[in-house]
């Protein structure tokens, strides 16, 4: 968009040539001029601002001078048809606000005459005013462009020029009228060619959003049930709720817009208010103005409320369903939610199914999982709908100054805010509490009180909004049915929305049935509907319930809701004559007594019925950590609770039924609602509930560390109690949120057999029905044997390692044993760890060991038992673990390494647990040792070694191959490295362990410290760059520290030297798997020393021959060639995630160290081979063996294989030379060229040698030159 303020004439017509010409083909072009027209003679002129104005000749007749012709040449032509010659647009629209005086007898309408565009494009000329009119206006602006800009505005429904003219027209007229100003009649003439066409041009986008909602704040089916009164206060409930609309309208519009919705359905506030609430208010009831302005202003609030978070959700990227560590509370709440809904999330995590699925159905999955954020929101935030927006409608009714930013209301304005936004949030929430404090029912508005009864009012629209079908708030089996071969699509469900209704079926007096009258496309539609229609009756039931608790003239506004409600209408649609689908349903279900049995039983658990004990008391610990979470909120407000701490007991024991096996806790209890709905539901779990999300939200806002982590993870080990007990007895006192327990106790007997169960009040005459709260589990057991030893104690012992409260357990027997908070506790039985030494690195969370240990979750004994520590995850870090939670599956490895890392600090200042641990905690778990080498270090820290001795790592190092010296045998893998430092680690451990048959080095000056991870580079690196590269990306570590752990291992041993370096490359990078993958690729496996290379003939060499070596010639016979192996690198693409061309960026870095002929044994090699540079030359100087005997003796050849090249060394030659015309490469210091010998065939033409070889004679050696690198440049 360009604009010109107060232009002269030249700029006017030099932008509009500019811009017409470098307007898109097929575009639309907009052009707007504001300010004086006038017609002289039959021509329309426009007035810039250099005209040349006439002069007063004093007669009030000025027309003359207007004919003037240096005043018309100053003026400028309506008609620009000249300028516009190179336009390239479809259309051209050219507006024009100007006035012209009224003088009836020149000419006709002004622009009348302007009829022509450009050629080939569309052209209309709108203007402000008819002949005589003036172009009117008020303080805010002219009537004609105020209502031009809401023609184009999104948020009507005008969409064409023809439409947009309307508009403009009606509403120019509407603002000349209502400002008391003379008549003004917009006018609008068509180009002669493409008339038509440009009529029906679309040129705005067309929302009818706006109009639709101000129409219904004025629906008369609610207005009319107002009594007779103040015409006047009445009008301004209306204008007060009419600029509500356009407030609430413009939010959710900016809102969608950064947030595309396709769930969204404009006509749900009308349908809700004009046709569902309605049907809901009883016949002949009355409502205050007040009344009607709260619902109607509920129902904008709502939606204002709802759009306020869709655009928040904008803001963390909601397709993106994994975890982010660095999200916010928002963030995080929302990834709750999408782990809540598994399958429907797996429809965006699955991403090779979005190869060919459109991103419709991926959005459309993305929004609904964003809508139930957004409905969970309501439940959770502190405010449902925030006093921002309340605040401001409330100040217009009262005619009050709105509060300042950051600013509330207060007085009778904020109790009447308060009251307007508990209706607005019925609409999501319901009717508030019965417990809960409302604000008055009287409200003074415009020195009239009002009566404003808030509780039946949110009931209502709660309801209506149940009957209004929202397309945001559908159940779990629509979004199933998205994204799918047979999808339901969005459009398709806000279509038949809309074209439901309910139909009344009335007997006589009694309350009507209501029954749903829809036409459904798809079957999950149909489903859907008929769960809303079930949960809308339920609700009407439980309202006509709550209605007698209720004051008589709020139970008034109830009377009128339906006796039931049905979906005898809801049908399948016939698009060919038969049924879309079938009725009743055909669902995949599941069958109930079976799969009962399938989680009750022992396949589930692996045959181990003893894990149900472990299912008790993680039920007990969460019951636990959920009422110490509400006593730490209630302790943090003032509120002290009764004196509390967490104790669970757990009891074998002998009854009148017979054994049995009783866990005891004084957690939170269970309400009759958790009962039914959580306990004795398999897949549910208490932290999904409403009412719990509610209680967490309060205390996160209050505090951010109050968050509970339960335990549960999948709502079925309830059913893991019946793999001892044929029958479960539960005797629960719930603790409100006042932390005070219930008055009465429930009780449950729930048999294995039946899946049917009663709540009873327990019978309390022996004063023993868990006084302070709490739940009691005894399972009666289905046999003598069905507990493993007939022993909780031992079953807890190699279970529970770690209790966060007070755990006791007793058999019957009397044995007994107690855990104490916070305390590692260890196992007696056969492969338990033992905590005969044991430092509690980090509270809770960390404890170093002196043999096996074991990685646990919440206290709780997994399938991983690594050495040295005992890690318990807990919390946010709580790992993952298989179904029956036996196996640990994956975990935050980052925050143990923190963990790791703090928890070496426990060695500073002590005795570490010895020289023999570290070298076992290096062998075993050597990323830990070091994490830990990294903390101890340069601290002086002693460690022992036997006999009393303690010596400073700090001078020893940390090398676990001095256990091999230490206890006089080598470690199998390294039995080879071992040998070669120990004269070296010997000298280093001191004189203890020296012996007669090493030769210690006198000095260790100059020798390295050696550190966790220096044994592993000995024992594999051998000079190969694949294994360096490898290596550094085991122990996280650059290829410069591996290499300078090679230098220094060198100093011990020539043969631990690793790859020389040639060339200025950085090897200060940390290599990933990628990397390892591209340098593999490059060099080849190291299986043969052959692999990788080929003779002239092609054919390959060493094990890539078949299993037998390819014979080498003599070194002066012939050449290799070493053929990259480049099939890792898409691997290493694929496994990475990166394209291919960026992996050739890596193999670009790897490069510069190409392997030269496969090295000799390592015992025998003179010198490192050093790795050849991009295209380089280089020669292999070889020993020439012995000619053989003649005869029939023992012949002596030369070395083939590994012998070739036993005493070669590397040496870098110089790009090869070549004579004009051949492609002979020649030998550096003979200059002849080399040449094929005779006994090896000729290769194939297709497939040129890349290397050639030379030969020379020089003191009984002979030297062949290799260039590697020939079609393999170097990057990508």
């Amino acid at each position: 968009m360009q604009a010109l303020a107060d232009p002269t004439r030249n700029e006017i017509t030099e932008r509009v040539s500019e811009v017409s010409a470098s307007a898109p083909p097929g575009s639309t072009l907009l052009l707007y001029f504001t300010g004086h027209g006038v017609r002289i003679g039959t021509t329309d002129y426009l007035v810039p601002a250099d005209a040349r104005a006439p002069a007063d000749d004093g007669d009030g007749d000025d027309a003359a001078g207007w004919e003037l012709p240096h005043v018309r040449e100053s003026l400028l032509e309506a008609d620009i048809s000249r300028y516009l010659a190179n336009c390239r647009a479809g259309t051209v629209l050219w507006l024009i606000d100007a006035c012209r005086a009224a003088d009836a007898g020149r000419g006709g309408v002004f622009g009348s005459n302007v009829v022509k565009g450009p050629p080939h494009s569309g052209f209309a000329m709108m203007t402000s005013c008819g002949p005589g009119e003036l172009s009117g206006g008020a303080k805010t602006g002219s009537f004609f462009t105020a209502a031009l800009a809401r023609a184009f505005d999104p948020l009507t429904e005008a969409t064409t020029v023809e439409q947009v003219y309307e508009k403009a027209k009606h509403g120019t007229r509407a603002l000349a009228v209502e400002a008391q100003a003379g008549p003004q009649q917009v006018l609008i003439h068509y180009g002669t060619d493409l008339a038509e066409r440009t009529k029906s041009l679309v040129v705005a986008e067309g929302r009818g959003l706006l109009e639709a909602w101000q129409d219904a704040v004025r629906t008369p089916a609610l207005w009319e049930r107002v009594q007779e009164c103040d015409a006047g206060t009445v009008a301004h409930f209306q204008d007060c709720l009419s600029a509500l609309a356009t407030q609430a309208a413009r939010h959710v519009h900016h809102a969608q817009r950064r947030l595309p919705d396709p769930w969204t359905d404009d006509e749900y506030p009308v349908r809700l208010l004009s046709d569902r609430l309605p049907l809901l208010l009883p016949k002949g009831a009355e409502l205050s103005a007040l009344e009607v302005t709260a619902l109607i202003a509920g129902v904008l609030l709502h939606e204002t409320a709802w759009a306020e978070r869709l655009g928040q959700a904008a803001g963390f990227r909601p397709r993106l369903v994994w975890r982010d560590d660095e999200a916010d509370d928002q963030r995080r709440h929302y990834e709750q939610i999408t782990e809540h809904y598994p399958q429907i999330t797996e429809k965006l995590t699955d991403s090779y199914r979005w190869l060919g699925d459109p991103a419709d159905d991926r959005h459309a999955v993305t929004l609904w999982l964003v809508h139930r954020w957004i409905e969970e929101r309501f439940a959770t935030d502190e405010e449902a709908v925030p006093a921002l927006f309340a605040d401001r409608f409330t100040a217009r009714l009262l005619d009050v100054a709105p509060p300042a930013a950051g600013e509330r209301l207060g007085g009778r304005a904020e109790a009447l805010s308060q009251a307007l936004r508990t209706v607005a949030a019925g609409l999501a929430l319901g009717a508030p509490p019965e417990d809960e404090r409302l604000p008055p029912d009287r409200h003074v508005v415009r020195r009239t009180p009002w009566r404003l009864r808030v509780r039946p009012l949110a009931a209502l629209l709660r309801l209506a909004g149940l009957l209004a079908f929202d397309t945001r708030c559908l159940p779990e089996v629509l979004a199933e049915h998205l994204a799918v071969s047979d999808p339901v699509l969005p459009r398709e469900v806000i279509t038949v929305f809309r074209d439901a209704y309910w139909v009344p079926d009335r007997d006589g007096s009694a309350a009507s049935y209501l029954h749903l009258d829809a036409v459904c496309p798809h079957p999950a539609l149909h489903a859907a509907l008929a769960a809303v229609v079930e949960d809308a009756d339920d609700l009407g039931h439980l309202l006509r319930e709550s209605a007698r608790r209720l004051p008589q003239d709020e139970a008034e506004l109830l009377r009128g809701l339906p006796a039931r409600l049905s979906d005898h209408g809801l049908r399948p649609d016939r698009p060919d004559g038969t049924d879309a689908y079938d009725v009743p349903l055909a669902r995949f279900s599941l069958a109930q007594t079976e799969i009962r049995r399938l989680l009750m039983g022992d396949k589930l658990y692996d045959g181990e019925p003893e894990l149900a004990l472990r299912e008790l008391y993680q039920n007990a610990m969460d019951a636990c950590r959920y009422r110490e979470m509400r006593v730490r909120y209630l302790r943090d407000l003032g509120r002290d609770p009764v004196p509390w701490a967490g104790r669970i007991r757990i009891e074998t024991g002998e009854d009148s039924r017979g054994r049995y096996v009783e866990c005891v806790d004084n957690g939170v209890g269970m309400t009759v609602d958790q009962l039914k709905n959580t306990f004795t539901r398999a897949g549910r779990r208490f932290d999904q509930s409403h009412a719990f999300r509610r209680e967490q939200a309060a205390w996160l806002r209050h505090d951010s560390s109050l968050r509970l982590y339960p335990n549960s993870r999948f709502g079925i080990g309830v059913f893991s109690y019946f793999m001892l007990a044929d029958e479960m007895t539960l005797v629960t006192r719930p603790v409100g949120t006042d932390g005070r327990p219930a008055e009465k106790a429930l009780r449950v007997e729930i048999p294995v057999s039946g899946s049917l169960f009663r709540v009873r009040e327990e019978d309390e005459r022996d004063g023993t029905a868990l006084p302070e709260g709490g739940t009691r589990v005894r399972l009666h057991l289905r046999r003598a044997g069905a507990l493993p030893g007939g022993s909780a104690v031992s079953v807890l012992r190699s279970l529970v390692l770690i209790s966060e409260f007070l755990l006791e357990v007793r058999d019957q027997d009397g044995t007994e044993e107690i855990w104490l908070p916070g305390d590692l506790k260890s196992g007696e039985e056969p492969g338990a760890f033992s905590t005969r030494f044991a430092v509690e690195a980090v509270p809770g969370t960390l404890w170093w060991v002196s043999d096996k240990g074991a990685i646990v979750c919440d206290g709780i004994a997994t399938d991983q038992r690594p050495f040295g520590y005992v890690l318990n995850l807990s919390g946010a870090h709580a790992g993952e673990l298989s179904v029956n939670r036996k196996k640990l599956e994956r975990y935050d490895v980052l925050w143990a390494q923190e963990q790791f890392r703090q928890g070496a600090r426990a060695f500073l200042g002590q005795e570490t647990p010895g020289l023999e641990w570290l070298w076992s905690m290096e062998s075993r778990e050597s990323s830990i040792a070091r994490v830990l080498w990294e903390v101890l270090r340069g601290h002086g820290v002693r460690a022992s070694l036997g006999h009393g001795r303690r010596i400073d790592l700090d001078e020893l190092g940390w090398f676990r191959l001095d256990g091999g010296v230490h206890g006089g045998r080598g470690h199998r893998e390294g039995e080879e490295a071992s040998r070669l430092v120990r004269p070296w680690r010997l000298a280093a451990l001191g004189s203890e362990h020296r012996d007669r048959h090493t030769a210690p080095p006198l000095s260790l000056s100059g020798h390295p410290v050696p550190q966790p991870g220096w044994a592993d580079i000995a024992e594999k690196v051998e000079g190969d760059w694949r294994v360096a590269v490898r290596m550094a990306d085991a122990q996280n570590t650059t290829v410069a520290e591996v290499l300078r752990a090679t230098r220094g291992l060198r100093i011990a041993h020539p043969q631990l030297a690793g790859p020389a370096v040639l060339g200025d490359g950085d090897l200060d990078w940390e290599p990933g798997i990628t990397d390892w993958y591209v340098t593999t690729g490059l060099l080849g496996r190291k299986r043969d020393p052959l692999d990788g290379f080929a003779a002239p003939s092609g054919e390959p060499c060493g094990q890539a021959a078949g299993g037998r070596r390819h014979s080498l010639p003599a070194p002066a016979r012939g050449p290799l060639r070493h053929r990259p192996r480049l099939r890792h690198v898409p691997e290493a693409a694929r496994r990475a995630g990166r394209g291919v061309r960026p992996v050739r960026a890596v193999r670009g870095q790897a490069a510069g160290h190409r392997p030269g002929p496969p090295p000799g044994p390592r015992l025998h090699r003179r010198r490192a081979e050093a790795p050849l540079p991009p295209g380089g030359q280089v020669r292999l100087a070889a020993r020439r063996p012995p000619l053989g005997r003649a005869g029939g003796g023992r012949r002596h050849g030369p070395r083939h294989g590994r012998g070739a090249t036993a005493h070669g060394r590397l040496r870098l030659a110089g790009p090869p030379r070549t004579r004009p015309g051949s492609d002979r490469t020649l030998g550096r210091r003979t200059g002849r060229a080399a040449r094929r010998p005779a006994h090896l065939p000729r290769p194939p033409r297709r497939r040129p040698p890349r290397a050639a070889l030379g030969r020379h004679h020089r003191s009984g050696r002979g030297a062949r030159s290799l260039r590697v690198g020939g079609r393999t440049p170097p990057g990508p």
